[in-house]
């Protein structure tokens, strides 16, 4: 299957014994995954059981959306610049600013190409992890194969819905946050993984609206009955549902090699 959406974070420092006690150094590289996300097993106990009883690892799946209405996807594409990462699940007073990765971009990626070389490499000042900070970013140049229609926006989808085209777009260069509650923690000689998962995105998204071909943007957000409850209860057009979905289905852990978070990884929420 097809792979859509990941920022894969490799990571390496000098300590010979698994643990950083220094700054550990990161290298950035993106690409992407459809499979279905499971739930993560944190305590040492489960991952005891799981090695004697196996549990089902979700495989790659079809997408749909929430009344499932089949989806393809042809294009999608980010460009994003600053990423930062900090302790704190979210913003507070005390926190202070410095942990930026010197990633000076713009990066420009087709998210649905799984081999891609890492973008650069940095040092962190922390290697206790909680939350990722990243910018999204217009973009302005165009790279080999991406779409015309990427000019000016910091991210672009487009596809079909039950064989009707559609697209997102949006140019807004605002921060992309994933956090939680579980400590993450930056050893020598693992990966860290930012993920989000399309197809659960999808699947609690209502685009039963969509019946003629249709773009989704700031400037026609494309107003429906509560189209994403599972996102925002609030929410009353499709673009506020892609918008917030984007973080609401992305998840942030040390990944085990498998390029897949999944019930053997430690994660943030």
């Amino acid at each position: 299957m097809k792979k859509f959406f990941i920022l894969i974070l490799f990571l390496c420092s000098c300590t010979q014994n698994g643990t950083d006690t220094g700054n550990p150094v990161i290298s950035l590289k993106i690409n992407g995954s459809s499979n279905n996300a499971t739930i993560a097993r944190n305590h040492i106990w489960q991952k005891i059981m799981d090695f004697f009883i196996p549990v089902a690892v979700a495989g790659p799946s079809s997408i749909s959306d929430s009344g499932s209405l089949p989806i393809i996807l042809t294009h999608f594409w980010t460009t994003m610049g600053e990423i930062e990462f900090e302790l704190e699940e979210t913003a507070s007073s005390t926190e202070v600013d410095g942990d930026e990765v010197e990633f000076t971009g713009p990066f420009t990626t087709n998210m649905l190409v799984t081999n891609v070389d890492p973008i650069g490499s940095a040092t962190l000042n922390i290697s206790s992890l909680r939350r990722i900070k990243a910018k999204l970013k217009k973009t302005y140049t165009l790279p080999s194969g991406a779409p015309v229609a990427l000019l000016n926006n910091s991210i672009y989808i487009s596809g079909t819905i039950n064989g009707v085209a559609f697209s997102f777009s949006t140019t807004e260069e605002s921060e992309f946050e994933v956090g939680g509650p579980n400590a993450v923690n930056a050893v020598t000689g693992s990966e860290l993984l930012l993920q989000l998962q399309i197809a659960n995105l999808f699947k609690r998204i209502d685009m039963s609206s969509i019946v003629t071909p249709t773009d989704i943007s700031e400037a026609t957000p494309i107003f429906a009955t509560n189209p994403c409850p599972n996102i925002d209860v609030s929410a009353a057009d499709l673009y506020t549902c892609f918008r917030k979905g984007l973080e609401a289905e992305s998840n942030f852990g040390a990944d085990n090699g498998d390029d897949e978070l999944d019930q053997n990884d430690d994660v943030v929420k």
